[in-house]
């Protein structure tokens, strides 16, 4: 396993996030304020989704009973939280200003919901690949110890990193995102193995020990 497939699947899931981002903002901008513009205070959620997909008229909503409606964008078990958001969801629509939907836009809104659903898949099976990918270094789990590096943020450095080889032995830290070398002086209070000394460089730096050999990543 090399660093460059962990270049290529961060460059993957970096363009698969711009289309997700694409479509979520199309389905806002486009559909939702020409035919249900009152939903986009209750857009993210999954049933938001499922009206867009099912029923977006708002006259359709108004004709359905509750029940029904509730079977149709929420199917499965029913919070307390989701059955306020589906309530009011429900109610909006008796006052919505939303122009009627034909059959074509029925159509559109299936397409970019299916679309949007298609492209998480998508990121989700890359995530996966990406980290099976990134636990191939030992490096990574040093990465993930350091407060405020989630697997995005460690994989994005591991793949980030230029030299080759990609890590290096040095006398004092484990240096991410820096230029420069981390001095002797900075590490004094730093107990071993523990990874709870940041140093912050522009938001990009951050130092850790790490344990047995230490090593540098600038």
């Amino acid at each position: 396993m090399t660093l460059q497939n962990v270049r290529v699947l961060n460059a993957l899931k970096r363009r698969l996030k711009k289309r997700e981002h694409g479509i979520s903002t199309y389905i806002r901008n486009h559909i939702l304020a020409q035919y249900f513009p009152e939903l986009d205070k209750y857009y993210g959620p999954s049933e938001a989704l499922a009206v867009v997909r099912e029923c977006l008229d708002p006259s359709v909503i108004v004709g359905m009973e509750y029940d029904d409606f509730c079977r149709t964008v929420a199917p499965g078990k029913m919070t307390l939280a989701l059955e306020r958001r589906v309530g009011a969801i429900w109610r909006t629509a008796v006052n919505s200003v939303g122009c009627t939907m034909g059959e074509a836009a029925f159509h559109e809104a299936q397409i970019a919901v299916d679309s949007l659903k298609r492209v998480r898949q998508e990121i989700n099976v890359v995530e996966d690949k990406l980290e099976d990918a990134c636990l191939a270094f030992p490096e990574y789990t040093y990465l993930l110890s350091i407060p405020g590096f989630g697997p995005d943020v460690s994989a994005k450095v591991l793949g980030g990193h230029r030299r080759s080889p990609p890590f290096y032995k040095q006398q004092t830290g484990f240096a991410v995102g820096g230029s420069r070398p981390v001095r002797e002086t900075k590490w004094k209070d730093v107990k071993q193995g523990n990874a709870d000394h940041l140093q912050t460089r522009k938001g990009r730096s951050a130092v850790c020990v790490v344990p047995g050999s230490v090593h540098c990543l600038t």
